[in-house]
């Protein structure tokens, strides 16, 4: 028996969905292990070379393909504005949020992303916003403000900073997605 895809939908990939379990898997294990280092390094320190070492592979991943790592002319100030939102505002936000909190509670806040690109899209595209659109955020809004305040997450002032410094690494991704 063959299946027919729907109308506008391509079939799901086995390389596709291999993808999304390495990458989710990755995702859930970097917490941990970041706040593992923190023990032992400082937080910008360990994001840092982090971050340094993943370049560099990107790189010697792209230099063996053949591909050319230039940037076109005019496209310099753009790359560095996006490139410190997305990823040295991640980097150094939730390598400070992590000082704070637990790796789940910064996981949880990190992963609000979504959310921030769909805020900063409308003022700064010029995006509509329709009542579904509206209604979802706010539903969202507010289970962000229930983890925060209601159980999911030990609110305390002690915490205060490393929920601030998530959120802030969220809304520079979110920005700089938006900006990309």
């Amino acid at each position: 028996m063959t299946s027919v895809p729907v109308a506008g939908r391509a079939p799901l990939s086995p390389l596709g969905l291999a993808f999304l379990v390495v990458a989710s898997t990755g995702w859930g294990l970097n917490f941990p292990i970041m706040k593992f280092l923190l023990t032992e390094w400082p937080p910008l320190s360990s994001r840092g070379l982090c971050g340094v070492v993943g370049a560099a592979g990107l790189a010697l991943v792209a230099v063996a393909r053949g591909q050319r790592l230039c940037v076109p002319d005019g496209m310099w100030l753009r790359l560095a504005l996006v490139s410190t939102l997305s990823i040295g505002g991640w980097v150094a936000s939730m390598g400070l949020a992590l000082i704070w909190l637990r790796a789940s509670e910064a996981a949880v806040l990190g992963i609000s992303i979504p959310v921030w690109v769909a805020l900063v899209a409308w003022p700064v595209l010029g995006e509509r916003v329709s009542l579904p659109r509206a209604l979802a955020l706010g539903v969202a809004l507010a289970g962000i403000a229930v983890l925060i305040g209601g159980g999911g997450i030990d609110a305390s002032l002690g915490k205060l900073p490393g929920i601030l410094f998530a959120l802030a690494g969220a809304l520079c991704v979110g920005l700089g997605t938006v900006l990309t």
